[in-house]
């Protein structure tokens, strides 16, 4: 009986403690429910077989059938590997896509409460359940739950990552290594995570004081300049990265804001996409400047000429309160964990640099990973 009364009173201490957390969670259920059921009034909604089908999904859809009949995705789709057995593993288990939505969302319950313990751990309880709140009720966000794209699972492992590799925990940060490397292979972009594992076992290595470990560290990492020099390329010569960049185009499928293509006066003969990229922009760096400044502008305001002025002033409200805000958090008020610092900024950075060199999306989904 004394143990029945010990449990009652911890249960209730708990579900005290987590009240607010518990409402937000189950206030998010019901959202999400309403969300589907009026999602044929939304402009990219109508998730009629509960979920919704983008551009690149029957990519990702016949990889996966190809990796349940005992074969590895090729071309462009290799470029979504952990995504393309992601769906293989919901069809091989007979969940489907509408199963793979349902793992989507579970995994973004987990991300806000990892945001909310990073939050609170280096800010404050109010900084982390404000962030869990907005985190969970930011439509832009949360509508790409339903679809069968890659932004609702990288972006919920890369908060969860984040969060593993800064706990002090040994068996939690080796986990968060996992974790990254897993959403690392995700879609082209994704490959950032690579630094950031990188730039994080650099620290951990530096902080144990053992050269030996140091000295190794730098040799192997020495010895996979090379591969992961080459992977980059590949991806670049997949993506068609360098024709894009000529091409003048800012907004995928947005002809209206392309700037003048550019016009090479001597022709770039390599066979590696990098250093063609690199003798372009040596080329005409005026060209380059202006392509640069007008896709950062479109990708930090993340309004579009084609929204509806209601959705633009939304848009523009939230995001320039949510970047004063952050500044301010991440420059002025954080004092602990520099490193969690330090790799969210080379997170926001590489972000944009890989959409400066690619483009815009149209539904400005490639910038929500760093919002």
């Amino acid at each position: 009986m004394l143990n029945i009364i010990k449990k009652s009173i911890f249960l209730k201490l708990f579900f005290k403690k987590l009240k607010f957390e518990y409402w937000c969670l189950l206030a998010w259920i019901v959202f999400l429910i309403i969300f589907y059921y009026s999602s044929n009034f939304i402009t990219g909604g109508d998730f009629v077989n509960g979920y919704k089908l983008g551009s690149d999904s029957p990519r990702y859809i016949n990889a996966a059938f190809k990796i349940i009949n005992g074969s590895l995705p090729d071309g462009k789709a290799l470029s979504y590997l952990t995504y393309d057995f992601f769906l293989a593993f919901c069809i091989f288990i007979k969940i489907n896509l509408f199963g793979s939505v349902i793992i989507q969302i579970f995994l973004t319950a987990i991300a806000a409460l990892c945001l909310l313990k990073i939050g609170t751990d280096f800010w404050s309880e109010n900084v982390g359940r404000l962030t869990f709140f907005i985190f969970l009720f930011y439509p832009h966000i949360q509508i790409r739950n339903f679809y069968i794209l890659t932004e609702s699972i990288f972006i919920s492992l890369t908060i969860i990552g984040f969060y593993l590799i800064t706990n002090k925990s040994k068996k939690f940060e080796i986990c968060g290594f996992i974790t990254l490397f897993f959403a690392s292979f995700i879609r082209p972009n994704s490959i950032i995570l690579l630094v950031i594992i990188f730039i994080k076992l650099l620290n951990v290595i530096i902080n144990s004081n053992n050269k030996f470990y140091y000295y190794f560290f730098l040799i192997i990492s020495l010895f996979l300049i090379i591969p992961v020099f080459n992977i980059v390329d590949i991806l670049i010569g997949k993506e068609q990265i360098y024709n894009y960049m000529l091409s003048g185009a800012i907004i995928q499928g947005f002809p209206e804001l392309n700037i003048n293509p550019l016009v090479l006066e001597n022709e770039i003969k390599s066979k590696y996409n990098i250093f063609k990229i690199i003798s372009a922009f040596y080329q005409d760096p005026i060209y380059f400047f202006n392509m640069i400044t007008t896709k950062l502008y479109w990708s930090i305001l993340r309004y579009r000429p084609y929204y509806s002025e209601v959705h633009n002033y939304f848009i523009l409200i939230s995001s320039l309160t949510a970047y004063l805000f952050f500044i301010i958090g991440i420059f002025v008020k954080i004092k602990r964990n520099l490193i969690l610092k330090k790799l969210i900024i080379y997170f926001i950075a590489l972000t944009l640099l890989v959409i400066v060199f690619t483009f815009v999306d149209w539904s400005g989904r490639f910038f929500l990973p760093a919002l």
